[in-house]
This record gives structure tokens, C-alpha cells and sequence, in this order.
């Protein structure tokens, strides 16, 4: 082979190396876009699901991945994944929860509010009284909760995938 055949097929091996660790990582990534989908239109039952499948898919990958070789001796792409990975479980075990539990105190509120709205004052109770004053309390200390929560996994979210597009791109520059 001449030089140039060597290149492309040094440039070949590199880019099906990289497709296989891309394939891994984007199947994870695209169903925590479903995860945030269902979150948007407030779908508790898809939300759930989604973050189940989520953390399926984290820990199916994270095996993949330790069953893959290194690159030329390179293993910072696996790792970078890795870390992706690491991500998408820690979000889906820990930080999704929060989020399921905050719907479920709003669903809670909701009832509550429903109920007052639909008796007359004189004949709601000292019950459905403290019953909606529980259910208010729990919906705003849950409500800063969420936005808290929400604003935590954007900005690591924002941080891991910008980490993860400079591992390529170095991954790109050492092997091309």
C-alpha cells in the first residue's frame, strides 16, 4: 500500500472505532431527550418510564464500554463515555426522582385546590382546611426543590456534553 491508502485506512479504523463509542453514547443521550420531553408536557406516567429506560440504557452502556478496547492504546474516548454514562445514571437514580416527587406533590395540591374551589366556605371543614394547607406548604417547598434541581442538571448537563464534544475532537486531532 502506498501512503495514501495507508492514511485512509488508518483514517477508516479510527472513524468505525469512534462510531462504535458514538452509537453507545448517543442511544443513552437520545432517551434522556425523551426522558426531558415528557417532563416538558408534565407526562408522569411517560416521565417514569423514560427515566427507568434511562437508567437501563446508563448501565447497559457503562457495560459495553468495559468490554471495549482502548484506541492505539488511547482509552480517553471510552472514558469520556464513561463519564457521559456516569452522568445519565447519577441523573436518573437521583436527581429524576426529585422531579417525579415534586409532580406528585403538585398532582396532591391540585386535588386539594379542587376540592376547596368546589365546596362552599361554610362547608368545608377544619380537615379539608389543614389538608390544603399541607398540600400548599409541600407544593412550594417542592416547587423551589424542582427549580433547583433543574437548574443543577442544566448546567452539568451543558458541562458533561461540552466535555464530551472536546474528547472528541482531541480523540479527532491525536488520531488523524
Amino acid at each position: 500500500m502506498d501512503r495514501k491508502s495507508e492514511k485512509i485506512e488508518e483514517a477508516s479504523d479510527m472513524l468505525n472505532y469512534y462510531n462504535k463509542v458514538y452509537l453507545i453514547f448517543f442511544k443513552v443521550f437520545k432517551q434522556e431527550v425523551y426522558v426531558l420531553a415528557a417532563q416538558q408536557t408534565q407526562d408522569i406516567i411517560a416521565f417514569e418510564q423514560n427515566v427507568n429506560a434511562l437508567a437501563m440504557e446508563a448501565n447497559e452502556a457503562l457495560a459495553k464500554l468495559d468490554t471495549m478496547s482502548s484506541y492505539n492504546g488511547d482509552k480517553e474516548l471510552i472514558e469520556a463515555a464513561k463519564r457521559v454514562m456516569e452522568f445519565y445514571k447519577e441523573e436518573a437514580e437521583k436527581e429524576f426522582p426529585k422531579v417525579s416527587d415534586f409532580y406528585i406533590k403538585k398532582d396532591n395540591f391540585d386535588k386539594a385546590n379542587e376540592i376547596m374551589e368546589t365546596k362552599k366556605k361554610k362547608d368545608r371543614t377544619q380537615e379539608d382546611i389543614d389538608k390544603f394547607n399541607s398540600a400548599v406548604k409541600e407544593y412550594n417547598e417542592a416547587a423551589g426543590s424542582i427549580n433547583e434541581t433543574n437548574e443543577n442538571l442544566n448546567k452539568n448537563r451543558s458541562k458533561m456534553l461540552d466535555e464530551w464534544n472536546k474528547s472528541v475532537e482531541s480523540f479527532y486531532k491525536e488520531h488523524t
